[in-house]
């Protein structure tokens, strides 16, 4: 396995968990990060008694910000750019309760109305009225070249989930890649 599609496999697992604070217990329990455990003969911890704080993160961790819905739903029509419309977007798959790889599937094939296992723009406009976000026709043609990356005209799932799941921030992709 590649650091690619280790950072890639962990971007997806990042995708269903809402705090770092999480995530960076799941990832230091798993991999052994704090070096706790010994592995003499199979996994033993250290100290049993011994109580970790994984809620504390370090203070040099970058955090990426973002933008809450209700500021980008206040900007005007027209104006806002693809980011602040990828956000949009984002929350509302976020409100529906669509979370994880498996949710982010079965969203997928109920937007796929042919079954083609690809977007097309009139499925994927359709979406957009259907989580009402009021985009203008325009801010819908922006937002469905953001999603298909491959300028091929549709968007296949692989494109979807980058676009809805986004890129680690810089905590987390430390976090894998020290693991890696």
């Amino acid at each position: 396995m590649t650091s690619e599609e280790f950072e890639e496999y962990y971007a997806n697992v990042s995708a269903s968990i809402d705090t770092d604070e999480y995530f960076a217990a799941m990832m230091t329990a798993a991999w052994n990060l704090d070096g706790s455990r010994v592995t003499a003969k199979g996994w033993t911890n250290k100290d049993a008694n011994q109580k970790k704080d994984f809620g504390a993160r370090p203070q040099t961790a970058q955090v990426r910000s973002t933008p809450a819905a209700s500021q980008n739903d206040t900007l005007p029509p027209m104006n806002r750019n693809d980011a602040q419309l990828l956000q949009i977007f984002r929350n509302k798959i976020k409100s529906r309760g669509a979370r994880g790889i498996m949710g982010l599937g079965r969203l997928f094939k109920i937007f796929d109305d042919d079954n083609s296992k690809n977007l097309n723009h009139l499925e994927f406009k359709k979406a957009i009225n259907d989580f009402r976000l009021n985009l203008a026709d325009k801010e819908i043609d922006s937002l469905y070249k953001v999603f298909d990356n491959d300028k091929s005209g549709s968007i296949d799932y692989e494109e979807f989930l980058r676009g809805v799941r986004g890129e680690m921030n810089e905590f987390r992709k430390a976090l894998a890649m020290k693991a890696f």
